[in-house]
């Protein structure tokens, strides 16, 4: 949710769970992923199985966001959750592929 640095400060501070903006996003691009799923495989899904796998994804997204606010020792923030969950993933890809300069190469 759009908010300024001094309200989310806040909001951290009051133990206010706040959810960042790309964390928030996560259902509409998750939907778009699956809608694009879809599209390639030249498949239909009914809504209910729309709904079904986006709850699974949701759901897995609130648990990581969770459990790495918990193992940070700064329960219930998802801001510093969310940006160390990229940072690793970031990282993960960049040690996969061989390193920084050769991500672009990476598939």
């Amino acid at each position: 949710m759009p908010t300024t640095p001094e309200a989310v400060t806040l909001f951290l501070e009051k133990g206010i769970l706040f959810s960042p903006g790309k964390a928030s996003n996560a259902g509409g691009v998750s939907t778009s992923g699956l809608e694009m799923s879809q599209n390639s495989g030249r498949i239909f899904w009914s809504a209910e199985e729309v709904d079904k796998q986006l709850h699974t994804i949701m759901v897995n997204i609130h648990q990581n966001a969770y459990q790495t606010a918990k193992e940070l020792g700064k329960p219930s923030n998802y801001v510093t959750s969310s940006f160390t969950m990229v940072n690793l993933r970031i990282n993960l890809w960049q040690r996969w592929c061989g390193g920084y300069q050769s991500w672009r190469h990476c598939s």
